[in-house]
């Protein structure tokens, strides 16, 4: 019995300690919670905050200069027929008199030549929702954060190689495309697919300047080569290979490609506008 109770009063000792253990730390918890240093979360913010600055500020200069091209291009086209139409009234003023035709033919460039003049370009805008480019929330590590939510279901796919799935169904009129069904396995997210050039290389048909509204836009030379211009970069060869990115909006133009040229192109989104500067 009193060996029992030894041990009792031995149990009842060690539990008391272990209080007083975790009453020790509690005090220093409450003293560091009162004194929570915040500031490098308010820097976090304020770097988010830098960042998104930058971007709208890339962003705008570069549609800038995409807008400045566009004016100097429109006056530069509108001048002209100006200036043709001056000599054509000219001749007819020397000449005495004009055809119904002639009359009419000018009334209609002149007519054009006005409403192209008072509203030649739009600019659209739309909101941008930067509320749910930065997430504030607990530190819960008992949850692991869905990476996947905002972004298109995918579904497995595969393609292997047909003759019969080269068709000339795309943006280029001088090449056929093998489309690879990525577009359709990732709900509109990327598109791919293999470009082969039809030959020869025609300049007159091919070597338009133009650029892409993409998010991503990535090359790989599959055969032979390809030759382009690209704004700020010059003209460069890819060959066999050869694989480069085209950032977005980026002006260029084909400017050659062997008869047995092959491409792999990958886009981001699916869905994308062209906009053909010549």
């Amino acid at each position: 019995m009193a060996t029992t109770l030894q041990h009792l009063s031995t149990d009842e000792k060690s539990i008391l300690d272990k209080i007083n253990q975790l009453a020790h730390q509690v005090d220093p918890l409450s003293i560091k919670i009162q004194h929570f240093d915040t500031t490098n979360l308010y820097d976090e913010l304020l770097r988010w905050k830098t960042e998104t600055y930058h971007i709208i500020d890339q962003v705008y200069e570069q549609k800038r200069i995409h807008l400045q091209t566009i004016i100097e291009e429109h006056k530069s086209k509108q001048e002209k027929i100006i200036s043709d139409t001056k000599d054509v009234l000219l001749q007819l003023q020397v000449k005495g008199h004009a055809t119904r035709e002639e009359l009419e033919q000018l009334e209609q460039t002149l007519h054009n030549l006005q409403k192209t003049i008072d509203k030649f370009i739009i600019i659209k805008t739309r909101p941008i929702d930067t509320n749910d480019s930065v997430i504030i929330e607990l530190n819960d590590d008992s949850k692991s954060p869905n990476l996947t939510q905002s972004r298109p279901t995918q579904e497995f796919t595969f393609s292997h190689l047909n003759e019969e799935s080269f068709k000339s169904d795309g943006l280029r009129s001088y090449a056929k495309y093998r489309n690879l069904g990525i577009a359709k396995a990732t709900n509109g997210m990327v598109m791919a697919h293999v470009m082969r050039f039809i030959p020869p290389f025609r300049p007159e048909v091919v070597s338009k300047l133009h650029y892409h509204e993409v998010d991503f836009q990535m090359i790989y030379v599959l055969k032979g080569w390809i030759k382009s211009k690209f704004e700020g970069q010059g003209t460069i060869t890819m060959l066999t290979g050869s694989c480069w990115i085209q950032p977005p909006c980026i002006k260029h133009a084909v400017v050659g490609y062997s008869d047995d040229c092959e491409l792999l192109e990958i886009v981001l989104p699916a869905d994308f506008k062209t906009i053909m500067l010549e």
